[in-house]
């Protein structure tokens, strides 16, 4: 019966949560991303490119190998988070995250000619396997 209880609460919070748009079913591409700006989204993307930012204690985390490309998705890593991967024992986020696939959810911004999601909690992203 606990169990059945607990089913049931918890079932029904995590479609309170999906209804107000806190946890989505599935998440989308990294294009579609692109349109939902400044909206809170969890996107799925392969990494492409990745760049060490020491200028803004920041790593960029791109889905296309050109991080120009008006198509770009930048994921930013926020130096404390790279921190905590350090304390981890991963020290080159670069080159630890290309080529993998990852689930990222943050709001969606624009910042300069960037479409971007600033990472500031090592909960935000997850890698696929």
């Amino acid at each position: 019966m606990r169990r059945m209880l607990l089913a049931l609460c918890v079932s029904a919070g995590l479609t309170g949560l999906a209804g107000i748009g806190l946890v989505q079913a599935a998440p989308i591409a990294a294009e579609k991303a692109l349109t939902r700006l400044n909206q809170e989204v969890q996107v799925q993307m392969k990494v492409r490119s990745s760049k060490l930012r020491t200028d803004r204690d920041e790593v960029d985390l791109n889905s296309h190998t050109n991080f120009r490309d008006s198509a770009n998705l930048t994921v930013v890593i926020d130096g404390r988070v790279a921190t905590w991967y350090s304390y981890q024992g991963i020290h080159d986020l670069p080159k630890f995250f290309f080529g993998k696939t990852i689930v990222v959810s943050g709001l969606v911004e624009q910042f300069a000619d960037q479409t971007r999601i600033l990472v500031v909690d090592p909960a935000q992203i997850q890698i696929v396997k």
